[in-house]
């Protein structure tokens, strides 16, 4: 059980480094059907991510629980968010994950909303496509503005605000992205899709790590955002 003062008023963020990682000890924390998952991984680099990642927030959700990371389980919303197993959606310990290419972000809090995104800042091919099926047209207005050396960040930018806030709300980029409308500072949001506004109702906070831009949204009260590593 989660004790009363575990992550009051705060979100934190941890940051996992997957390139010092020991995949074979961390794949003895999975379940037999995650292990199995992660078997079923094409790619080496993928799948050491999933397996790291994986054991990772089994530890932290043990560690705020007390309890054994292997004994977690969890269940899914009918659009695949998972939360604990035997939890109400946005109830009680709320966690989210994202991972891109040798860095994780594991987020937590409690009793709200709660997504989190981290994007590798690397070239993209076809980057003016892509903007206009992700930014509505005042973005895509503000954004053809940049000077092209400063374009692929400032797209980076907007993306993972926009996947934060769509994974929080458990419906993931199937709500559309150009419905959600990110102000300029990158400070919070001015228009939301239809049904999960007002956008003064959700907190945004974005920021950059190592060749990585990161984001972290959750819904209610502003909450303390930890960083930590």
């Amino acid at each position: 059980m989660l004790a009363a003062n575990v992550l009051a008023g705060c979100v934190e963020v941890w940051r996992l480094d997957l390139i010092h990682g020991d995949a074979a000890k961390a794949e003895r924390l999975l379940t037999q059907d995650e292990q199995e998952r992660a078997a079923r991984i094409g790619s080496r680099d993928a799948r050491v991510a999933f397996v790291l990642t994986r054991a990772a927030l089994r530890q932290r959700l043990g560690g705020y629980l007390d309890a054994d990371p292997h004994s977690i389980r969890f269940e899914f919303n009918d659009h695949g968010k998972p939360r604990l197993s035997g939890t109400e959606e946005n109830q009680g310990l709320v966690f989210s994950v994202s991972h891109s290419g040798t860095v994780a972000l594991l987020a937590f809090a409690r009793d709200l909303a709660l997504g989190v995104d981290t994007e590798r800042l690397r070239t993209r091919r076809g980057l003016d496509d892509l903007a206009s099926h992700c930014l509505n047209d005042a973005e895509l207005e503000s954004w053809l503005m940049i000077p092209d050396a400063g374009r692929l960040e400032a797209f980076i930018r907007y993306w993972v605000c926009k996947e934060a806030f769509v994974k929080a709300t458990g419906r993931g980029i199937a709500l559309g992205l150009k419905q959600v409308e990110v102000r300029e500072d990158f400070r919070g949001f001015l228009r939301l899709p239809e049904g999960w506004g007002p956008a003064d109702n959700w907190s945004l906070h974005e920021w950059g790590d190592e060749g990585q831009r990161c984001a972290v949204v959750h819904s209610g009260p502003k909450q303390t955002i930890q960083v930590l590593k």
